[in-house]
Parts: structure tokens; C-alpha cells; sequence
């Protein structure tokens, strides 16, 4: 049996400032797939994303979401499918946590209506889910920036929408905080069946918390395919131009890559 894609896109290209960033970028996602957008600065990721997200308009190709074109929907409708986490919230949000969670319904809501009953439900439930019942009545402005990131994977999650996309949201963020947001994700993807898109560095990260891998480098597709794979010597010197050093995770036996000493 066929399962159909829930993201589809075919030779997509995209020009910034003069400059083609993506060329002919072609991807399929099966629902409930996790999946990393890797490569080097410069590579297209947070152009990709974007684009995927209706932010930015290519210039060739086709992208489909859940069978929709997405250039025919119009804005309200496109955020009933597609939740986008950005690298970091803005530093001016005057809301508390549990306010901007419960903006993230207003695809589905009329002009001035008052939040269901069953959407504060939901707003309750992630609040729950991600931790952050304690800090409900706080601004998100006066957070830390590990809270901040679990609030803004919270809100998507309470925007309800089957495809998550997230701009490196572990970003600038310290270990435990790191691991918190990764844990979230995961438990997203694998509880409550979301497709998540995620751009990162960490190679490691993507291996031990994604299921499949897009290397992009100069805009173009060099590898797609089970993460597991992304960690071959030949391929990371030929994307990232310098040799891998490798280890073993002392459980799951899983190749990861480690800083090569002086």
C-alpha cells in the first residue's frame, strides 16, 4: 500500500538578493517522519525551510502539503497545516506563557471570538506536556532561553497542525536545555504522530533523535536518506571538507562524530 506524502516538493529553486540558493531541491515526506536538514552555513537550509513554509516564494518548482498546492491557500488555511518554530522568539512579548499559547489557535477561530472551551483544553494539556504549567502566568519576554524554546515548540504543538518545521531549536542553548527541547521534539513526533522538519548543525543530534537526513551543500541535494547514514567519512568530507573522527554511543552502539584533537 502506497502511503501518500504529506510534504511533496519537486525541483524547487529559489534566487535571494541576485543568487540562486536552491537548485532543483526535490523531497518527499512520508507522515510521522522526522526528518534533519543538515549541511554547511551557506548550504540553503533556512532557505528551504522558509520556502516549505510560505515565507519565501521560489522561483521554480512545485510544493504540495497534505495533496494542497501551496501557493493556492491562502495564509489562515496554510497555518492549519504547517506550525514553524523559528531559531528564537522575539525579545518584545508582552504575553503571558498560557496568552501566546492560546494565540496559536486563531487559524481556527472568527474575528473577537472567545477562545472553546476544548481549545483551552488543549492550551492546558501542552502546558502540561511541555513542562510549563509553572511558568503559565509568566511573560515569555522575562524567560530563559531554554523556557522560551520549550514555549514556542508548546505553541506550535497547540497550533495543531500535522507538519512541524523548526529552525535550529537548540540553538545558543546550553546542554540540559538542549536535551529538554530534543526530548519535546521527540516525544511529538512519536506520541502524537507529528512530521517534523528540523534544521540543525548537530550532526549528533540528528542521528540520535531524527529518522531520516537531507544533506544540503550549495543548495543542492547530496544525500538523502536514513539519518544513520549521514555519519561515512567520504560523504562528510566531500559536504563539510575536512575528515571525521568518529566513536561509539556507549548504548545504542551509534556512530557519532567527535572534535578531532590538535
Amino acid at each position: 500500500m502506497n502511503v501518500v506524502p504529506v510534504l511533496r516538493v519537486r525541483e524547487l529553486s529559489c534566487t535571494l538578493g541576485g543568487r540562486e540558493v536552491l537548485h532543483g531541491v526535490s523531497l518527499a515526506l512520508e507522515p510521522g517522519c522526522f526528518l534533519a536538514v543538515l549541511g554547511p552555513n551557506g548550504a540553503g537550509k533556512t532557505t528551504l525551510l522558509r520556502v516549505l513554509a510560505g515565507l519565501l516564494t521560489p522561483q521554480r518548482g512545485e510544493l504540495e502539503v497534505s495533496g494542497y498546492r501551496l501557493c493556492d491557500l491562502p495564509r489562515r488555511k496554510i497555518a492549519t497545516l504547517l506550525g514553524y518554530v523559528p531559531q528564537s522568539l522575539g525579545s518584545e512579548l508582552p504575553f503571558s506563557v498560557r496568552t501566546f499559547l492560546a494565540l496559536a489557535r486563531y487559524p481556527y477561530l472568527g474575528a473577537f471570538s472567545e477562545l472553546p472551551r476544548q481549545d483551552r483544553a488543549l492550551v492546558d494539556e501542552m502546558l502540561e506536556r511541555c513542562g510549563l504549567l509553572a511558568l503559565s502566568e509568566r511573560r515569555v519576554d522575562s524567560l530563559s532561553g531554554g523556557e522560551r524554546q520549550r514555549v514556542s515548540v508548546a505553541a506550535a504543538l497547540v497550533q495543531h497542525t500535522p507538519i512541524i518545521l523548526l529552525d535550529e531549536p537548540t540553538a545558543y542553548l546550553d546542554p540540559r536545555h538542549e536535551a529538554e527541547v530534543l526530548t519535546l521534539l521527540r516525544r511529538a513526533n512519536r506520541e502524537l504522530g507529528k512530521t517534523l522538519v528540523m534544521v540543525t548543525h548537530d550532526l549528533n543530534a540528528a542521528v540520535l533523535h531524527a529518522q531520516r537526513a537531507l544533506i544540503l551543500a550549495e543548495g543542492r541535494v547530496r544525500y538523502d536518506g536514513p539519518v544513520a547514514g549521514v555519519m561515512d567519512e567520504a560523504l562528510l568530507l566531500e559536504v563539510y571538507g575536512h575528515n571525521a573522527l568518529f566513536v561509539e554511543h556507549p548504548h545504542s552502539g551509534q556512530r557519532l562524530l567527535v572534535p578531532e584533537g590538535p
